[in-house]
């Protein structure tokens, strides 16, 4: 058989038409190759979006989503005291964080949603969210919200709390150097009575070196005073600086020479057989550093250190137990805020106590604060393992506030004695004067205080004056009605403290 001869013309188009076939092959996309994915994959309120709801939820709040179901559920237990008509107002402009399938779109009605922005009413606890996927299918999501009454924790009557049977409180260096300090204000008393008294071991005591304590568990504690005082008074040497002049003053005071206007030394209370140590404004050593340290240590660890965020805050752990210890991290920073208040785990039935506990308890009779701040302490340890946050921050206010008013009443008190001393006995009106001086003092160390650093300043610096000597009635009865005015619950009780 013969092949006729083929033009190579004809095969150059037959290859071009088959080229041209090949390629008119390929089609546009179509809406049935688009995504048709759609997909509530994640749904949650984040508080911190949410301004209204950050005074009763500590944490964000996350929904169940049941995709079977198509449906999202939010289980929201609300705070001791808090109910259901009081947070439904708050639920009309709630923004919720989402994550749905990619390349959809979520929207409820026809608002399209942006996840952390756009807000929508939630006060019916019932919503219908809408995904849309890529290829314009569409799957909906019944949003539901369902309110819980937290349970109120077991709240003990005394500051006692257990774990596995196992006690799961421990505050023993807050004890330790509540410990120290009466044994430097015991030091320091031996100045009142004519004895030297030495720099070196006052500062040996407030650092905790060299072994300054008759207790060796107290010298070998690891603790100090020194490295726990509010910053700016170590940055200024408060307290070294007061035992370098007490030192000097005492050795005046052994050679019996009497305080006098410019000079430090020895004077007589009103009872003539008591005597104090001076220095020459006519500032008692002992009040100054004792009731300072019950300020600069006690109450800054308490307000500044352990009753903060940092220490009892909602990120902080409160689940897992501190390795080898019965407690969590929350639970033992709580306690070490108890641990300065300085008093039995019965208080008030047991009336054994030191520093606050003590001055406490004598504010009691007018002002009923033994129970307040007592009960502060023991319902707001309950309220953490409770895992309950508007509890714990009530009860940690009810400390803060209870605490500054205890300060300003005594503060006020020592002004009443003052002015009973007033031309009696010039020793006496030193004494009490330098307790009301500490105690003023002590008001700064709360950040959330009612009285304003410029009006403690004005109290100590204009109405108490630099030197004692110059104190005049005027004076204390301008400082006792700041104090009032400040305080106006005391205004009832302010003649009689």
């Amino acid at each position: 058989m013969k092949i006729k001869y083929i033009s190579p013309f004809i095969l150059l188009i037959v290859f071009l038409l088959a080229s041209c076939s090949s390629t008119g092959d390929t089609k546009k996309p179509t809406k049935s190759s688009k995504s048709s994915e759609k997909k509530l994959l994640k749904l949650s309120v984040k508080v911190a979006n949410n301004n209204d709801l950050r005074g009763y939820f500590g944490k964000d709040i996350v929904g169940l989503v049941d995709e079977s179901k198509k449906t999202v559920s939010f289980s929201v237990t609300l705070p001791t005291g808090v109910t259901e008509v009081l947070i439904l107002p708050l639920l009309k402009s709630i923004k919720l964080t989402f994550e749905i399938s990619a390349k959809a779109a979520l929207k409820v009605g026809n608002v399209a949603q942006v996840s952390e922005k756009t807000a929508n009413d939630f006060s019916k606890k019932t919503l219908t969210y809408t995904v849309v996927a890529e290829d314009g299918s569409k799957q909906n999501y019944t949003v539901n919200v369902e309110f819980k009454q937290h349970t109120a924790p077991q709240v003990p009557t005394t500051y006692k709390f257990t774990r596995n049977n196992a006690s799961s409180v421990s505050y023993t260096g807050q004890t330790q150097r509540l410990d120290m300090l009466s044994v430097i204000k015991n030091y320091l008393k031996n100045g009142d009575v004519g004895e030297v008294i030495k720099e070196d071991v006052l500062l040996n005591m407030y650092k905790n070196e060299n072994n300054p304590f008759a207790r060796d568990d107290l010298n070998k504690a690891g603790k100090s005073i020194a490295s726990k005082v509010f910053a700016p008074d170590q940055d200024i040497k408060f307290y070294e600086n007061w035992f370098k002049k007490a030192a000097e003053a005492s050795k005046l005071g052994n050679q019996k020479q009497q305080a006098s206007q410019g000079k430090a030394g020895i004077i007589s209370r009103a009872d003539a057989s008591k005597t104090i140590l001076v220095d020459k404004n006519g500032k008692e050593f002992t009040q100054i550093i004792e009731k300072g340290l019950m300020g600069s240590l006690i109450l800054h660890q308490i307000f500044n250190v352990y009753l903060t965020d940092a220490k009892i805050g909602a990120n902080v752990e409160n689940t897992q137990l501190v390795a080898g210890k019965n407690y969590t991290t929350a639970e033992h920073h709580w306690d070490e805020a108890f641990g300065y208040f300085g008093v039995p785990i019965d208080f008030p039935k047991t009336t054994v106590k030191t520093f606050w506990g003590n001055y406490t308890n004598s504010r009691d009779g007018l002002l009923k604060v033994n129970a307040t701040i007592m009960g502060a302490f023991i319902k707001g340890r309950a309220a953490i393992v409770a895992k309950n946050r508007s509890e714990i921050n009530a009860q940690r206010e009810i400390v803060y506030q209870t605490l500054e008013l205890v300060a300003a009443a005594t503060a006020i008190h020592y002004i009443n004695d003052t002015k009973k001393a007033f031309g009696q006995s010039q020793g006496e009106v030193f004494h009490l004067l330098s307790e009301a001086y500490a105690f003023v003092r002590a008001l700064q160390f709360s950040p959330k205080k009612k009285i304003t650093q410029a009006q403690i300043d004005e109290i100590l610096n204009t109405d108490f004056g630099e030197n004692f000597w110059n104190i005049t009635l005027a004076g204390l009865d301008k400082a006792k009605a700041t104090l009032v005015k400040v305080y106006p619950v005391l205004d009832a009780v302010k003649d009689g403290l």
